[in-house]
């Protein structure tokens, strides 16, 4: 890390010197690179949307995975834990292929149903195609949940049901107060990896997935390291140097104010 913020302030490219620069990167970062603009609002769109959207499906379907007569637990367990476990490569190209113009079974359901297909990857639904696939990997959270679900002790929801409390009630003041602390944690953890994101962006390239959606605050950073050589070309691992650190001090930043609200939501069981 140390070595990092170093070369933020320089010059580099593997194989040549670094030169030292100061606050150039910075500046060219923040004022005139239009790459950055479109990451930045990128990574926050999918940010805000995909983060809340994974934690609410992973509750439902950890809600549904916790009644009492759920038959064959460990299978649906296993069945939503599959996407994770697939090899992220494999993934983007099978939402590649899931929405492709030409051939995708989502374009052959549009034409069976009489209506135009629509090209994903060349219109705003490309986003949403992104989102979704963040929505792919919602196996953890919902194994987390359900761990958190089965942690809230019983007798809270039976003296509810005496005091005449519904399910919508129960949920609202005993379920939810009782698994914040785990909402906490992966809301945490999922706004810190989705600035990162970088493989479903990547990867769905090859889609013609235009630079205006495809551009993320992690592909920046990797296409930068491996390009150019310094500021004013917007490229070298001196500059991506100064892009990571950027992200690390806008998701410390976000991290803070996330912890500093979370004495106002969660609450930690008393003992």
């Amino acid at each position: 890390m140390l070595g990092s913020l170093y070369y933020s302030f320089t010059t580099y490219k593997i194989g040549l010197s670094p030169k030292w620069v100061g606050l150039e990167n910075y500046r060219y970062l923040l004022a005139k690179d239009l790459n950055f603009e479109r990451a930045l609002l990128n990574s926050v769109r999918y940010t805000v949307l995909g983060v809340p959207l994974g934690i609410v499906l992973s509750l439902l379907l950890a809600t549904l995975l916790n009644q009492r007569d759920t038959k064959g637990l460990p299978f649906w367990r296993t069945l939503f834990y599959m996407p994770t476990i697939l090899p992220a490569v494999a993934s983007a190209y099978m939402f590649g292929w899931m929405f492709s113009y030409r051939c995708g079974p989502v374009t052959a359901v549009l034409r069976a149903l009489g209506l135009n297909p629509v090209n994903f990857f060349l219109t705003d639904t490309a986003h949403w195609v992104i989102i979704l696939f963040a929505l792919w990997g919602f196996g953890p959270g919902v194994i987390i949940f359900l761990a958190a679900l089965q942690g809230v002790p019983r007798v809270l929801y039976e003296a509810a049901f005496v005091d005449g409390a519904n399910r919508f009630q129960s949920f609202l003041h005993i379920t939810l107060p009782g698994i914040s602390p785990v909402i906490f944690f992966l809301l945490t953890n999922g706004i810190i990896g989705s600035m990162q994101a970088f493989q479903i962006a990547w990867f769905l390239r090859d889609y013609a997935l235009p630079k205006s959606a495809s551009v993320f605050l992690g592909t920046l950073v990797y296409s930068n390291a491996f390009g150019g050589t310094g500021v004013g070309t917007a490229g070298g691992m001196g500059y991506a140097s100064a892009v990571a650190w950027v992200i690390f001090a806008m998701v410390m930043v976000v991290t803070v104010l996330n912890l500093w609200s979370a004495r106002y939501w969660v609450q930690y069981e008393q003992i």
